[in-house]
């Protein structure tokens, strides 16, 4: 007897297509709140409310549902950055950084801002893929493509900027974006209560100054297109 194959997301039912869903959503909640290795198929099956051999049937394995997780939100982002980008490149002149940084940021506080507390979640599950070698691997190459984008574009207004100088800062303006937006409670400490993580609007208006004058900074460091790498190494 021939092996089952797993239909594609059009030959599923709704209601199949609901239970999909579901796994992805409890599976998103459970990543942010806890680490990979402490949540299991059946915690993610049971917060779904659905038969944990689904978890198996349309994923597979446990890390294929987490990259599945992530690209949903990845590829929905990655559009609109890409759009923000776009619209803002009117002539054909270098783009200003600080609209760079807007294209980049602003996606994540209209989505994390518009409803769906699923974009919370992985806000915070996206702060662990920041910083963890283990969740960057099994991310794989999800966030290269709009990265180099973004990177070649802030290359083109920095032009004096080396390409190592640039990576850097991107990598920065994604750790400073992860940090402002990851809700874990900081602000709240530093300022005695006065402000709150959940206050993204505040944040993002402080952000975006801050990494554009970081990048510009950058553009304007005199350390050129090919500078000397501090322990003598190549670029």
């Amino acid at each position: 007897m021939p092996a089952r194959t797993q239909k594609t997301a059009s030959q599923r039912t709704p209601k199949a297509q609901r239970a999909e869903e579901s796994l992805m959503d409890a599976a998103e909640a459970l990543f942010a709140e806890r680490d990979f290795d402490s949540v299991s198929t059946r915690d993610i099956a049971g917060r779904a409310k659905v038969n944990l051999a689904l978890v198996h049937y349309y994923f597979g394995t446990k890390e294929k549902l987490f990259r599945r997780v992530l690209s949903r939100r990845v590829e929905e982002l990655s559009q609109r950055r890409i759009e923000l980008l776009e619209a803002r490149r009117t002539s054909s002149r270098p783009i200003p950084v600080e609209q760079i940084a807007e294209a980049f940021v602003l996606p994540l506080l209209e989505f994390a801002t518009a409803g769906d507390r699923g974009w919370r979640s992985y806000i915070r599950l996206n702060g662990r893929v920041a910083s963890s070698q283990k969740y960057l691997k099994m991310a794989g190459n999800l966030y290269d493509p709009v990265a180099r984008v973004f990177i070649d574009e802030t290359a083109r207004t920095l032009g004096k900027a080396s390409r190592r100088d640039i990576e850097w800062g991107f990598l920065l303006m994604v750790s400073a974006m992860s940090g402002a937006f990851g809700g874990v409670g900081r602000i709240e400490r530093l300022s005695e209560g006065h402000r709150k993580s959940s206050e993204l609007g505040n944040a993002y208006a402080v952000l975006i100054p801050f990494i554009a004058a970081g990048l510009a900074a950058i553009g304007k460091s005199g350390r050129g297109k090919h500078p000397a790498s501090p322990a003598g190494g190549k670029n």
